[in-house]
């Protein structure tokens, strides 16, 4: 193997566009997992389980709050090498708290739909929310410095361009897909629980979007760091 095959790409050699849709499917995964977590989680939490929206607004913006964290993580990539990477390090632990925090939400949501719900369902809860804001925030800023990193000057207005349009294909997908998985049940089925949907089935969802969110995140970006020694 010759020594160009066995080196990863860098910013002097280019970004084919083919790469670049290649890393465009980290973002499509990320507006997937808005929809989940902004859309599917909150409509059942407030719809179906009648938890207050100001608690369930709370959670799903803390993200926001977060967000400050994503410098830290930025400076910390720009400064240091971790693992033999810079910038991959801060993703993929971002990423994997992420997925993670999902399994862990699913698995405690799925527990209240039973009415099974306690201090610890609901500390499960914002752990889990906790988890994936700060993954959001550590994974986000350093998966752009990436992108400056992989691509030249005169290409990055197209890869950001790229992978931003993944993200906006990410949420109408996430949608559809999550619908599919997430039936409604028959009007005189949810009149007997005040369920629109099987717990069982909700449960099966969370696990299902983080197997897929794990596969699009990590697989999107492998080979795209060089790895220093």
């Amino acid at each position: 193997m010759s020594t160009a095959e066995q080196t990863p790409p860098t910013a002097e050699a280019g970004l084919p566009v083919g790469r670049n849709v290649k890393i465009g499917f980290f973002h499509l995964g990320s507006g997937m997992a808005d929809i989940l977590t902004g859309s599917v989680w909150n409509r059942v939490m407030i719809a179906d389980l009648g938890v207050s929206a100001t608690v369930v607004g709370l959670l799903t913006a803390l993200k926001y709050f977060l967000s400050p964290l994503g410098i830290l993580a930025g400076r910390l990539s720009d400064q240091r090498v971790i693992g033999g990477y810079r910038r991959l390090f801060w993703i993929w632990l971002g990423r994997l708290l992420m997925v993670l925090s999902t399994i862990m939400i699913g698995l405690a949501t799925t527990q209240l739909a039973r009415n099974d719900g306690g201090v610890l369902v609901w500390s499960a809860i914002m752990v889990g929310f906790t988890l994936f804001s700060v993954g959001s925030a550590i994974s986000g800023t350093t998966f752009l410095a990436l992108i400056y990193d992989r691509a030249p000057e005169h290409q990055r207005g197209r890869a950001v361009g790229i992978v931003w349009t993944f993200l906006l294909m990410g949420f109408p997908l996430g949608g559809i897909l999550f619908g599919v998985l997430l039936p409604a049940k028959p009007a005189d089925q949810q009149a007997l629980t005040g369920l629109s949907f099987a717990p069982e089935m909700l449960q099966n969802l969370f696990l299902f979007a983080a197997a897929l969110f794990g596969f699009l995140w990590f697989s999107a970006l492998l080979g795209e760091e060089r790895r220093s020694h």
